[in-house]
């Protein structure tokens, strides 16, 4: 969102002397004063950066974390306002988007909590930060970093992260099923076809098939789990490729 700078108000102040014959003495004629707008900005003039400022997310980032052999790669996912999830995109610049949010979120030396089923299971930090690639979706920044892991989750596949200053203890006691429940079955497409049709979009020809993703996952300390369910639609889970398609995720 570009953001307008306020237009600053001009008082020159016009101070008129009079001077008499006698070269000491000098009498003082009073002060006009006119308060007077700025002239209009010259139309074809480049935008400052401050015009085209993008805003930045205010809440904790939720982010993405992919082991691999030299560490690991962490995507930015959401921002957490309350208890939703804001997507995260820029306006008008990507690139200037992508400089403030590395920034702000993703400095070298930054440290993340890492989770897993819930579980806190330790920790990566940043070693490098960079822009997307030109037609790359999502147009985010990704970073490259260690991990320090706990004790048995060497063989975790992924993970979800959030930056230590705003990690939650999460202390969980209670089992939850590792698996979806049929009620999880029923009313995930219920709620995704809800969400599909709200914004007109083409709905899936079979719901199971367009089911990619529907994992269970605690919720405080609650006995019943919440889950995430994800819908595609001429799309696929991996970044970058085609813009045909389209996909859906909530937490329900």
């Amino acid at each position: 969102m570009a953001i307008q700078s306020m237009m600053r108000t001009a008082m020159p102040f016009a101070l008129m002397l009079t001077l008499v014959s006698a070269c000491d003495n000098v009498n003082w004629g009073g002060a006009a004063v006119a308060i007077v707008p700025p002239p209009p900005k010259a139309s074809g003039l480049p935008a400052s950066a401050e015009d085209l400022a993008e805003r930045m997310p205010e809440g904790p980032i939720l982010f993405y974390v992919l082991p691999d052999k030299n560490g690991g790669t962490m995507v930015p996912i959401a921002e957490i306002t309350g208890d939703s999830l804001t997507a995260l995109h820029a306006k008008q610049d990507v690139a200037l988007y992508a400089t403030r949010f590395i920034q702000t979120n993703m400095r070298r030396g930054s440290e993340f909590a890492l989770y897993r089923n819930g579980a806190r299971v330790g920790t990566f930090v940043v070693q490098s930060a960079a822009p997307p690639a030109p037609n790359t979706c999502p147009a985010l920044p990704h970073a490259q970093g260690t991990l320090e892991l706990s004790a048995g989750a060497e063989q975790i596949p992924e993970f979800l992260a959030i930056s230590k200053t705003h990690a939650p203890e999460i202390r969980r006691q209670l089992q939850f099923p590792l698996d979806p429940t049929r009620s999880m079955q029923v009313i995930a497409p219920i709620l995704a076809e809800k969400m599909i049709r709200a914004r007109h979009a083409e709905l899936p020809g079979n719901w199971m098939r367009a089911m990619a993703q529907l994992k269970p996952f605690p919720i405080g300390n609650q006995p019943d789990p919440a889950f995430a369910a994800t819908f595609l639609v001429g799309d696929e889970l991996a970044t970058g490729g085609d813009n045909l398609g389209y996909s859906v995720f909530f937490i329900g």
